[in-house]
């Protein structure tokens, strides 16, 4: 992204089994990354910052592998 250093992503979701899960707001700055551990059924994927007066280009990738 090239955002600002308060950049975050949220990852959370409920597992098929019903279990909710939620990785908390992860700080990546302007050029980070998460990985996170997710389970079958939905995720939602949040990104935002505290910068309410500039705009922000932010690219997204998501790779998902169901290796357990």
């Amino acid at each position: 992204n090239s955002s600002t250093y308060d950049t975050y992503v949220e990852i959370s979701g409920v597992a098929v089994n019903g279990t909710s899960y939620s990785s908390g707001q992860v700080i990546v700055g302007e050029y980070g990354s998460v990985w996170y551990d997710v389970l079958p059924g939905t995720v939602h994927v949040y990104i935002g910052n505290g910068n309410s007066t500039s705009e922000a280009n932010v690219t997204l990738s998501i790779y998902y592998s169901n290796n357990c």
